[in-house]
């Protein structure tokens, strides 16, 4: 199913992990969070990569400023550390091979990461700079769960 075993691999975009980051656990209920949440039971496993937390912390840091924005940091980088597998930035190869399924160079690095990988979704808010894209499905977290839930109620009939 995916390359680290028979449990889904998703890979989270650092639009996905800013939104993870101000999170009020455990009181929030958040499509981020309940993905989390899946992880922390077993149940699915996280992946980012070092340039999607690179971007996550600038994002946190621009809108909640300096100290809010630390706190926040704090946070994200403590969930990475615990529930996380973290791959590295992607070869010039890999992400030559993305160019051409998205909109945004930028984004590239965050699908070649996710194909190297070998996860089969990849959680973005910006599912509109992925287009074509071959061997992943791009969700938004919310879409995520809904195809869970369906795929889960499928199994029951």
């Amino acid at each position: 199913m995916s390359g680290y075993g028979s449990v889904l691999s998703v890979f989270w975009d650092a639009d996905s992990l800013f939104r993870l980051a101000p999170t009020k656990l455990p009181e929030e209920r958040s499509a981020t969070l309940t993905i989390l949440r899946l992880a922390m039971l077993g149940l699915l496993i996280s992946v980012t990569s070092i340039d999607a937390l690179v971007e996550a912390r600038r994002s946190l840091r621009n809108v909640y400023g300096k100290e809010k924005g630390r706190r926040f940091i704090r946070r994200l980088r403590q969930m990475v550390r615990q529930h996380f597998q973290v791959v590295p930035t992607p070869s010039p190869d890999q992400v030559q091979a993305a160019l051409s399924e998205v909109s945004d160079p930028a984004d590239a690095l965050i699908l070649a990461a996710c194909k190297g990988a070998n996860c089969l979704v990849l959680l973005t808010y910006n599912t509109r700079h992925f287009f074509g894209v071959k061997r992943v499905r791009v969700l938004t977290p919310r879409n995520f769960l809904e195809r869970l839930r369906g795929a889960l109620w499928e199994g029951f009939r």
